[in-house]
């Protein structure tokens, strides 16, 4: 549980607080991932209930949170979509229904997790870390919830499961600074070696976003390359249907996939 993991992260800080060289934390709770994949990818019968569940605590906090639904949710035509998608039946009620109570399960977890960033800032600001420290909050994908009919998805590359969250806060980073260019995951690691200081021993794919954080430099112009070199998953299944290669490339205003 986040519960668990977060007792984890707030010992590893308390402990590495005490010595006098800089410590990095990667902190990377299980939730909001569903708990039963093989349920969602319709191997088997799963649980009653939202999955996944929220923690006892926000059971029923988010019990009459409705389901965000943009103009593409359930689209009516997906007639000018790829194959694997433009055969796709409309989701039903009952369909809905199921996404609606695993998003609702979803922001139940996220606020667990919520809660253990908030026990780590706390100890951070205890032992007098807090000033000094860097905090970035990233995801690892997107997700989609009865977009494009895609009732649970993450492999294709719709815009709803390829952009991800990115925040850096931190010393010389004015609260509220939103950078519009492209960021990509792989600059994280380019960033974290910056923030320490440190030098790569190969070659990096990406650049560093600290300057840009901190306003001292914007971001270069650049197209996000986008891939999948081969299906996630050996067998096939309603959910896994759609989940074929592709190659890809995203600009400001166009996206190109093959």
């Amino acid at each position: 549980s986040a519960t668990i993991t977060g007792t984890h992260a707030v010992r590893f800080v308390r402990n590495s607080s005490k010595r006098k060289k800089p410590f990095f934390l990667y902190y990377a709770p299980p939730q909001p991932h569903a708990e039963d994949a093989n349920h969602l990818q319709g191997i088997r019968q799963g649980a009653p209930g939202p999955d996944p569940r929220p923690s006892k605590q926000f059971r029923d906090t988010y019990e009459d949170e409705p389901l965000i639904r943009t103009p593409s949710f359930n689209e009516a035509d997906v007639s000018d979509k790829a194959s694997n998608v433009s055969g796709l039946p409309r989701l039903t009620e009952e369909d809905i229904a199921t996404i609606e109570d695993n998003y609702r399960g979803r922001l139940g977890s996220l606020r667990q997790v919520d809660n253990q960033v908030g026990r780590i800032i706390k100890v951070l600001k205890r032992k007098g870390e807090f000033k000094n420290t860097y905090i970035a909050f990233v995801s690892d994908n997107g997700y989609l919830q009865g977009e494009h009919r895609l009732a649970a998805s993450k492999f294709l590359p719709f815009e709803n499961s390829i952009r991800i969250p990115a925040m850096i806060s931190g010393p010389g980073i004015k609260a509220g600074r939103e950078v519009s260019r492209p960021a990509m995951d792989i600059d994280l690691t380019a960033t974290l070696l910056d923030i320490a200081g440190a030098k790569p021993g190969r070659t990096m794919d990406g650049i560093s976003l600290l300057k840009a954080a901190k306003g001292k430099q914007g971001l270069p112009k650049r197209d996000v390359p986008l891939e999948a070199l081969r299906p996630l998953f050996e067998f096939s299944t309603p959910i896994t249907a759609y989940d074929v290669p592709y190659y890809g490339v995203k600009t400001d205003r166009y996206k190109y996939v093959n």
